[in-house]
């Protein structure tokens, strides 16, 4: 994550009341993108630890839906 993920969660965090935020799996990470830096465990801990996020949840796929 960098400065501009962050301020993209503060401004969302502007327009709700609770913020959920997915974390996408390495290997989903792998196939879109490359080899991930961070593992599936540090992604979720820096997310847990923003002030403006309210909820982690892990996504299987790299574009996930709504539902």
């Amino acid at each position: 994550m960098h400065s501009g993920h962050f301020n993209a969660l503060r401004q969302a965090k502007e327009l709700c009341e609770t913020l959920v935020v997915g974390v996408i799996k390495s290997d989903a990470i792998a196939k879109a993108k490359g080899p991930p830096i961070m593992t599936d465990e540090e992604r979720l801990s820096l997310a847990s630890a923003c002030k403006w996020v309210d909820e982690v949840v892990i996504q299987e796929t790299y574009d996930p839906t709504i539902e």
